[in-house]
């Protein structure tokens, strides 16, 4: 078992940004980067930002008063019950561009009253009860890296709002090596959990990009979906139980395989956002860690023979880990930001050369990426990458080898420092995706892709669009877009109105709203539900959150909660 932490134990992170705070990406080191982005974003001369200082941020008051205050502070102590500016700050807000609109703006309108602390479930359901007495609204927080508003300080129609921060609790409840289950608490964060499960030669196989700063609760409340998941499953097809304490009670699903015992009320927690209760442990399934694993790269002429090859491979049952399919200007964004000694580009053209490349047709900016994952032992890994091999050739791909894919497989949690860096430049950088089946994907995509086009021109700027596939199933796949642009006068009504351009070009042609991201805030006014619908989620809202504490304005109707 862990030891028990103090909130001081805790890792650091940027309250402005992503990850640690000791962390950059180096764009400086990068002048060829520099010179494609000057010249598809016009971004001026890259003058690094030294962090902002905290201090220059104002927050509103807190307004809770002193008993209420004290009550908090007789069951978690000072500690672990928390009203600082620091802590207040640090839960503000997520990872969504405009909460970094927000931070980076220097006043807040909203901020927690308190941050809190707890240590097990038992303190978990005094808070809430002291919550109720006390008219404070909870927003539960795992690693607050939602980007999509998703731990927003809303206090909805409660006088005061808590930040209930979950990464105290974090123990290994349970381990079943002979069933392969184990029961964390889920304040858990990745790197922690996949340490615990390494140690017994296990894996859970779930790494979303957040991986190192998010919490299994988090995974849970919002439908994660790791870059391994066509091998091992998205999060909810690897909870075998789950434990959710709200304030009308709790749910407790049963430990077993399978059952046939009614509507899974489990399904009701996977998803949830918090505005439920609070997710307090997880029973999960786990996998032997694999003796063998392999990342490659092919490159192919066009986006669409990448895709078909992709399909092929799935719908053929070949077992990977993982595929991502890059189009060809998310290629060339690769290539271009590892081109000044990147490991990417790099070990690419050491390997294989600019002139085999050009030999076979291929060009920067037309062509299309595809990396491979391959896990197993060393017969099934060869297996699967002789069955790729036979599809791609088909399509006309051609293997790069193993360099490229290591380099992703090393970096790929690093990326997302990258938008601090723009956001400092005055970009305006942000992703969003959406799934569809094979059938209508290329519709969408390009559809999607007409749309952010067409919003470029009417801001009268020029933009990058690019996308890949990187969770497909045999029905269809997911998209996931990243868009960068200049920033204008006033930045977050120009993410609205970018927001509302692309959030409508994907339910209008037939995508769903999130593949994983999550609802949130952002996506709310997207989730079209029937009347049944609204009325059941309402329905189960009332019965598990009867005054209406856990995440206001999250996910579910308004009025459909109120009434």
């Amino acid at each position: 078992m862990s030891e028990r932490k103090e909130p001081k134990d805790l890792a650091a992170t940027k309250w402005w940004g992503w990850g640690h705070p000791a962390v950059r990406y180096e764009l400086a080191r990068k002048p060829r980067a520099l010179a494609f982005l000057a010249q598809r974003l016009g971004m001026r001369e890259y003058r690094p930002l030294p962090p902002p200082d905290p201090a220059q941020v104002t927050l509103p008051a807190s307004t809770l008063g002193h008993p209420a205050l004290t009550a908090f502070r007789r069951l978690l102590g000072e500690e672990r019950c928390r009203n600082d500016h620091a802590e207040r700050l640090c839960h503000a807000r997520g990872k969504s561009y405009p909460d970094l609109l927000a931070l980076r703006g220097g006043t807040l309108a909203e901020a927690p009253d308190l941050v809190l602390y707890p240590r097990e479930e038992g303190e978990v359901e005094s808070l809430l009860e002291l919550c109720e007495r006390h008219d404070v609204a909870v927003v539960p927080y795992g690693g607050g890296t939602s980007v999509v508003g998703g731990v927003h300080p809303a206090r909805g129609a409660r006088g005061h709002v808590a930040c209930l921060d979950l990464r105290l609790c974090d123990r290994l409840l349970a381990l079943d090596p002979l069933s392969h289950t184990a029961t964390f608490e889920a304040g858990i964060l990745g790197p922690s959990l996949e340490q615990w499960l390494g140690q017994v030669g296990f894996t859970l196989g779930h790494f979303p990009q957040s991986f190192e700063y998010s919490t299994l609760g988090g995974w849970v409340a919002t439908r994660s979906a790791g870059q391994h998941s066509l091998g091992y499953g998205r999060i909810e097809d690897l909870v075998v139980a789950l434990g959710l304490t709200a304030p009308g009670g709790k749910i407790t699903t049963p430990l077993a395989p399978a059952r046939s015992c009614g509507p899974d009320l489990g399904g009701l927690v996977l998803g949830s956002e918090g505005t439920l209760g609070v997710i307090t442990n997880v029973t999960l399934r786990l996998t032997p860690l694999p003796a063998e694993q392999r990342y490659l790269a092919w490159l192919f002429h066009s986006f669409d023979e990448a895709v078909a090859a992709a399909r092929e491979v799935v719908q053929a049952g070949i077992h990977l880990a993982m595929l991502r399919v890059s189009d060809e200007p998310e290629t060339e964004v690769m290539f271009e930001l590892g081109g000044d000694g990147g490991t990417l580009s790099r070990r690419l053209y050491l390997s294989v050369g600019r002139g085999i490349l050009a030999l076979h047709r291929f060009t920067p900016g037309t062509s299309s990426m595809v990396l491979v994952g391959l896990e197993g032992s060393r017969e099934e890994a060869g297996s699967a990458e002789a069955a790729v091999s036979r599809c791609f050739s088909r399509h006309a791909g051609f293997c790069l080898g193993a360099s490229p894919g290591r380099s992703w497989a090393a970096e790929r949690f690093h990326l997302p420092y990258l938008r601090d860096e723009l956001l400092d430049q005055h970009l305006l950088v942000d992703t969003f995706e959406t799934a569809t089946t094979w059938s209508n994907l290329d519709r969408l995509y390009r559809g999607v892709r007409l749309a952010v086009e067409t919003w470029f021109d009417r801001q009268g700027q020029g933009g990058l669009v690019t996308c890949h596939v990187s969770h497909l199933y045999r029905t269809g796949a997911s998209l996931y877009f990243s868009v960068m642009t200049r920033q204008q006068d006033n930045p977050l009504a120009q993410w609205g109105e970018f927001k509302q351009t692309v959030s409508q070009a994907v339910v209008e042609r037939g995508g769903v709203i999130s593949h994983h991201h999550g609802i949130g805030l952002d996506h709310k006014p997207y989730l079209h539900l029937q009347p049944a619908e609204r009325g059941v989620l309402g329905a189960v809202k009332r019965t598990l959150d009867p005054d209406g504490l856990m995440n206001p304005g999250k996910l579910l109707p308004t009025e459909e909660v109120a009434s």
